[in-house]
């Protein structure tokens, strides 16, 4: 009685197993057609141009970018915390520039005689 039991149970679960099988083959057979039928089409050429677009935003245009650059060279030595106006760009930094020249300078020299 065991016997039987556990013979129609293996057969219940070999039943499943066949259709899993055949579920399985019929979708690679699907796959398998949408792979080569992709494969054939042409694939298109890489582009050649920039990936990314830095050109800006185009909320300065490039004649007042030249014209910042002319009136900054105009007037010779510039603060880099400063904008072309006067303002601030980071009011909350008090950097010394030209002590940071002179820093620059000495630790340059020091490389040299090394």
């Amino acid at each position: 009685m065991l016997t039987a039991f556990l013979l129609g149970f293996v057969a219940f679960i070999g039943y499943y197993g066949l259709q899993a099988a055949g579920s399985i083959a019929e979708t690679a057979g699907e796959v398998g057609q949408v792979l080569s039928a992709e494969a054939k089409k042409p694939k298109p050429p890489k582009p050649t141009e920039a990936v990314y677009d830095d050109s800006g935003s185009g909320a300065v245009s490039d004649r007042q970018v030249q014209a910042e650059l002319k009136s900054r060279k105009a007037k010779g030595k510039f603060s880099n915390q400063k904008s072309a106006t006067g303002k601030s760009f980071a009011p909350w930094m008090d950097i010394d520039e030209d002590l940071v020249a002179k820093t620059r300078a000495d630790r340059l020299a020091r490389k040299k005689r090394k």
